[in-house]
């Protein structure tokens, strides 16, 4: 229900929602979906810009997907903090953050992360002004865009 909340615009009723799913999945002992309620709690936030509320559902997601081994969701509560440190001016620990993710992207072989991780890496160089690293990745994303196709 939370997600059609959010498709919706309805932020406040996706988040009261996927409050419920969280205590939901802590009671049963659902670690798995207790890291991704965290991780879409933390893009409401984000969407909300509760920056920091955001960073903080982001890191638990991680350290609960770290725990459970979930590469999937390691992939993408990194990305979220990439993004979420952006969004704070943390540009340099937003690329560190987006590094790890391409890294995990590559080896878990999850080609539209990669793609994405290579676009978020070449909007923080380009924000820091530092354009030919920027160009050189959206070049990597374009070219790897083309090969999903």
């Amino acid at each position: 229900m939370a997600l059609v909340y959010t498709r919706m615009g309805k932020n406040a009723q996706a988040l009261s929602s996927y409050q419920k799913s969280l205590e939901l999945a802590r009671l049963i002992g659902d670690r798995r979906g207790e890291a991704r309620t965290l991780g879409n709690i933390g893009l409401i936030n984000l969407s909300n810009g509760n920056l920091e509320q955001a960073l903080k559902f982001f890191q638990e997601s991680l350290e609960t997907s770290s725990m459970l081994n979930d590469r999937q969701n390691i992939s993408n509560a990194l990305s979220n903090l990439g993004l979420v440190n952006a969004a704070l001016g943390l540009y340099q620990r937003a690329i560190q953050y987006h590094e790890q993710h391409i890294h995990l992207v590559q080896e878990i072989g999850y080609r539209q992360g990669e793609v994405n991780a290579l676009g978020n890496l070449g909007l923080a160089f380009a924000t820091l002004g530092n354009f030919d690293k920027a160009i050189q990745f959206y070049e990597r994303q374009l070219a790897l865009s083309r090969e999903n196709r």
